[in-house]
């Protein structure tokens, strides 16, 4: 028997189902730890496997990156890891994946812009997508954008240049407190160690 835990504590198994072959397919639509147990007829192998995981990294801590209007010592860009990130000035970081910038929109002062578009564009390519009801435990399709607009309670998925996917939680868009026209994104993060995988837990905060 094939088992699944979507919340990773190994305590709520739900059989996925059987298989005699040495190999089984689970459409997923989160994340989690998959485990196997051995059956013959009513007699079951008395522990469950080793597990494998597709759990992702949560870097809970708190990020603010800051637009274009904020003072000079203010970080605008971000790079993705799984040990919690790193701000950085994106006018000068060649590694960052998005920034923070005045976009002009109408909806919000400040949007994520991947870190090879202009006018900050030495940075790394990412393209995203925001999460659309409540599916928050696997990257959708359709299609993927390099800017737009973010506002507080945002989940935005992103695949950035490497082929690895994260989860973006935007917290607030708080104002500067030393430049009443500059804005910035606070948010926290998911960050799927698996190359190609774009599956996360379900939280959406």
């Amino acid at each position: 028997e094939v088992y699944f835990d979507a919340d990773g504590s190994k305590q709520t198994w739900v059989v996925l189902g059987t298989t005699t072959a040495t190999t089984y397919t689970h459409a997923a639509s989160s994340a989690g730890i998959y485990s196997v147990r051995a059956y013959d007829g009513d007699n079951y192998s008395e522990n469950y496997a080793t597990s494998a995981s597709t759990m992702p990294v949560e870097c809970t801590s708190q990020k603010t990156i800051w637009d274009n209007h904020a003072p000079e010592s203010e970080h605008s860009g971000f790079m993705f890891n799984g040990s919690g990130g790193e701000t950085v000035h994106a006018s000068t970081s060649t590694n960052h994946d998005l920034y923070c910038y005045d976009g002009d929109w109408t909806e919000s002062p400040v949007g994520f812009y991947s870190g090879e578009m202009p006018p900050f564009g030495d940075g790394k390519e990412t393209w995203m997508h925001q999460v659309e009801g409540s599916n928050y435990g696997a990257a959708p399709g359709g299609t993927w954008w390099d800017n737009g607009y973010i506002v507080d309670g945002d989940v935005i998925f992103a695949e950035l240049w490497d082929g690895y996917f994260v989860k973006i939680l935007v917290d607030d868009i708080p104002n500067h407190a030393q430049q009443p026209i500059s804005y910035g994104i606070t948010f926290h993060y998911e960050w799927q160690s698996i190359q190609g995988l774009s599956l996360f837990t379900t939280n959406s905060n």
